[in-house]
């Protein structure tokens, strides 16, 4: 599955962070994705829609750091101020608010659009401290406890650059998969539940209410 997300070496980070138990309980999880500008309104069209195409992988990666603890129910909230969002019904700017069954709560940002270039972050907020990994590529990762706090300047990179080392060991694990038939980090249950969840959020956005899901 091509979650590049979990490759990220910052993102990646955090989460080797998280399972060490630097942060304690996790308790939150907030993460924040805007495109510096949206695709094509030939791709929008045939996109599958916000929840579907843009905010997939930030379902995902929400389920890689909560681990087995799924996600319970969550709540939509879409905007649009370009009226062709309206007339392909899709959305410019989506928010969803989750809940696991741990009673994590996960909030989830997206924008087709960004003044100052593209933007993504994630913070892990716990019982003993917090975990940032933002706009930066290996050296992304921030902590913050009782102890210490320790934060960069942000840089602003575009897609290409921004995932670049994400893709290539995407890549090379696909060729140790194949070679050796080691365990993915990313597999098709995962993008099942990933769906699961985009298509819980269109239910939650049609119903205008919170939805459960099983």
């Amino acid at each position: 599955m091509g979650f590049n997300r979990r490759f990220d070496p910052g993102h990646h980070s955090i989460k080797k962070d998280l399972d060490k138990g630097k942060i304690g309980r996790l308790e939150k999880i907030i993460i924040t994705s805007r495109d510096p500008a949206p695709p094509s309104k030939t791709y929008l069209k045939s996109s599958g829609g916000i929840f579907r195409d843009m905010m997939i992988h930030d379902f995902d990666l929400c389920r890689y750091y909560l681990n087995k603890d799924e996600i319970s129910e969550i709540s939509s909230s879409v905007s649009s101020f370009e009226n062709f969002y309206k007339k392909i019904k899709d959305h410019e700017l989506a928010t969803v608010t989750m809940k696991s069954k741990k009673g994590v709560i996960c909030v989830i940002t997206n924008s087709r659009h960004c003044s100052f270039g593209y933007d993504q972050r994630v913070e892990l907020f716990g019982k003993k401290g917090m975990l940032l990994s933002g706009n930066q590529k290996s050296a992304a990762t921030e902590i913050f406890n009782s102890n210490h706090s320790h934060s960069q300047k942000p840089l602003l990179n575009f897609f290409i650059e921004r995932y670049k080392e994400a893709y290539n060991l995407q890549l090379n694990e696909l060729i140790s998969l194949h070679k050796n038939r080691i365990k993915p980090r990313s597999t098709f249950k995962d993008g099942y539940l990933a769906l699961k969840i985009a298509n819980a959020a269109y239910q939650s956005l049609k119903q205008k209410k919170v939805v459960k899901l099983k």
